[in-house]
């Protein structure tokens, strides 16, 4: 049993060690509104840089935290910043909510061809839940070393706080694996979209592009004491909060 157990979390590690630093930055066009994203993973990190349309910079950082069950944001403009405390669950949300039947009929063209230097498949899918279908073209490249989410292909549905959709998903044909370099859907509702990676880098990536630039000022969030916090959580986050209050207290009071 010893040994099972220390096999597993060897192949675990091992599993982990293969995930790589990224950057992806992705241009996405809904209905001919187009917005553009870049996304930094570094093992349990991930930062995603929102920019305003026809700017070419950013307007706002979102960092992911795992490792540490938290949420960085900062504004460029304001020069300021707020962390989120996330909580711990290790339960996973019950599916509760309404049966959604989803069939998939995906054909590999068989086309190929190489973009970022990787050989990327082209499949086209047929998607058809209830009364609408979606056409799927798509281009995907596969990598090991890519993030877990960014190689697996789900359906999107809308969830809220409290329940989740059961999903049944048919699918005939292969799945397509890997990251959609490119990809355009077509809903019968009437609805077009595409995505487009315009940059693709796998290359280390530096901590520091994970914490809030030097002279940022951090600020209050709210912090909602959640029933899944455990108590040690609970500490951690009131003491954080209270370090914060104090010290936004002291700076006010010196000006």
């Amino acid at each position: 049993m010893a040994r099972k157990s220390f096999c597993m979390l060897g192949l675990i590690a091992a599993a982990a060690s293969l995930q790589g630093d990224w950057k992806i930055s992705t241009r996405t066009t809904v209905d001919g509104r187009p917005s553009v994203q870049t996304e930094y993973f570094k093992g349990g990190l991930k930062r995603t840089d929102y920019f305003e349309t026809g700017t070419g910079r950013p307007s706002s950082v979102i960092v992911l935290d795992l490792d540490h069950l938290r949420q960085m944001s900062w504004d460029l403009e304001s020069r300021k910043y707020a962390i989120i405390w996330l909580p711990r669950s290790d339960r996973a949300m019950a599916a509760t909510g309404p049966i959604i039947v989803i069939d998939r009929r995906t054909t590999d063209t068989g086309e190929r061809q190489t973009m970022f230097g990787r050989v990327a498949r082209h499949f086209v899918t047929q998607e058809t839940r209830g009364s609408e279908t979606i056409e799927i073209d798509g281009w995907y490249i596969d990598s090991e070393t890519l993030p877990r989410k960014k190689r697996q292909r789900g359906a999107a549905v809308l969830v809220n706080a409290t329940t989740r959709p059961i999903l049944k998903v048919n699918q005939s044909g292969p799945i397509p694996v890997g990251l959609a370099v490119w990809e355009r859907r077509i809903s019968t509702r009437g609805i077009e979209s595409s995505e487009e990676v315009t940059e693709l880098v796998e290359a280390p990536l530096d901590d520091s592009l994970f914490q809030p630039p030097p002279g940022f000022k951090r600020v209050l969030a709210p912090v909602h004491f959640d029933a899944q916090f455990r108590w040690v959580d609970r500490l951690v986050v009131g003491w954080e909060w209270c370090q914060d209050w104090l010290s936004t207290l002291f700076e006010s009071s010196t000006r």
